[in-house]
C-alpha cells in the first residue's frame, strides 16, 4: 500500500516521531494544532510553506494534496489519512465560504471542509475507486465552545458522553451494508478493520485494544465486539481510565471533578448510568443495580492497575 497523511500530526515535531518515520511515505501538514507557532505546513521532512501561514488556505491545501496523492495512485492499492484541523480554534475558512452558513465562521470551515468531503467521494467516483474503497468519517472528541454534543452529557475533555460519542460514517458502496450500527464501538477498532481488510497481520509485541468491525459493517453481526469500552483521559497516566461502559447499556463513572463551574474543585461520587433511558448521563442508579455497580467499578480498576504495571513512554 501507498500511505499518506495530510492535515494535522501532533504526535511529535523531531524524528523518530514524525510522519514519515512512522510508515507514511507521503506528508502534507503540520506537526501540530493550528493555535501553536511556528505553524509551518511540511512536506515529507521539508518546510512547504512558512509561517506566518494564511489559515484561511488550509482546507484549500489540503485538499490539493490529498486529491493528487489519489489521482498518483489510483491504479495501486492506496492508504490516505486526512486529519483536518477544522473546527479547531483560531477558527478559519477559504473566501468563497464566508458568511456561506447561518454559524458563523465556526459553520462556515465546516462548509468548506464537508464541500471537500464530496469532491472526494466525486473523484472515487471519476477513478472507478468508489465500490472497492472504504471511506471512515469521524472525530477525535466532542465539541469545545460550540458545536453540540448530541443531547450527551459534557463536552472535549469529560469523560461523559458529550466529550467521547462522536459522529461517524462509512461509506463503501457495495462492501459494507446500508443504514445505522447502534453498538458501542471506538476509534482503536478501524486500525485491526483495516488490517482485516488488507490482509495483514496485526503486531504481536503489544496488546491491540481495538477489535475487527467487519463483522458489524457487513452485517453478520449487530453486537459490539467488547464487552467492556474504557474511557481514557490521557493527562493522567497514572489513573488513565475515567469510565466504562458495557457491551449492552451501562457506563460506570469513577468520582472525578464536578462539571459543575461553581463547584469545579470538588470531587463527586461515582456513578452508574443506565444509558438507555438516560442519554445525558443525569441520573445515578447505583442503588438500582448494585451488582452490575461492583463489575463495571472493578473492571475498572483492572484495567487501570494494568497500565500502570506497563508503563510506556512517548
Amino acid at each position: 500500500y501507498r500511505t499518506g497523511m495530510f492535515g494535522k500530526w501532533h504526535l511529535g515535531d523531531r524524528s523518530p516521531h514524525l510522519p514519515n518515520d512512522m510508515g507514511f511515505d507521503d506528508f502534507y501538514g503540520a506537526h501540530y494544532s493550528n493555535d501553536m507557532y511556528p505553524y509551518h505546513f511540511w512536506r515529507n521532512r521539508d518546510i512547504a510553506v512558512r509561517a506566518p501561514l494564511d489559515q484561511s488556505r488550509i482546507t484549500e491545501f489540503l485538499n490539493a494534496e490529498l486529491f493528487s496523492f489519489i489521482e498518483r495512485n489510483a491504479g495501486e492499492p492506496f492508504f490516505a489519512y486526512y486529519a483536518s484541523p477544522w473546527p479547531h480554534h483560531p477558527l478559519h475558512c477559504g473566501q468563497a465560504f464566508a458568511g456561506r452558513s447561518r454559524g458563523g465562521v465556526y459553520g462556515d470551515c465546516i462548509e468548506e471542509f464537508d464541500d471537500g468531503i464530496g469532491r472526494l467521494l466525486d473523484l472515487l467516483d471519476r477513478k472507478n475507486l468508489a465500490d472497492r474503497t472504504l471511506v471512515v468519517f469521524t472525530s477525535d472528541n466532542g465539541p469545545w465552545h460550540q458545536g453540540s454534543p448530541g443531547g450527551h452529557r459534557g463536552r472535549k475533555g469529560n469523560s461523559f458522553d458529550g466529550g467521547q460519542a462522536v459522529p461517524t460514517l462509512c461509506w463503501g458502496p457495495g462492501m459494507i451494508r446500508s443504514g445505522p450500527v447502534e453498538a458501542p464501538i471506538m476509534g482503536i477498532d478501524f486500525l485491526p478493520t483495516f488490517c482485516e481488510m488488507a490482509g495483514i497481520d496485526l503486531p504481536r509485541d503489544r496488546e491491540i485494544d481495538g477489535r475487527s468491525l467487519l463483522p458489524l459493517l457487513t452485517g453478520r453481526t449487530d453486537q459490539s465486539p467488547h464487552d467492556a469500552l474504557f474511557y481514557l483521559n490521557p493527562f493522567v497516566a497514572d489513573n488513565p481510565a475515567a469510565a466504562v461502559r458495557s457491551r449492552d447499556h451501562f457506563k460506570y463513572h469513577r468520582p472525578d471533578a464536578s462539571d459543575n463551574a461553581t463547584f469545579v474543585s470538588m470531587r463527586i461520587h461515582p456513578f452508574l448510568f443506565d444509558l438507555r433511558h438516560d442519554r445525558d448521563e443525569s441520573y445515578d442508579v447505583r442503588m438500582q443495580y448494585p451488582d452490575v455497580y461492583a463489575d463495571l467499578k472493578a473492571r475498572l480498576e483492572a484495567f487501570n492497575d494494568d497500565v500502570r504495571q506497563n508503563p510506556r513512554g512517548w
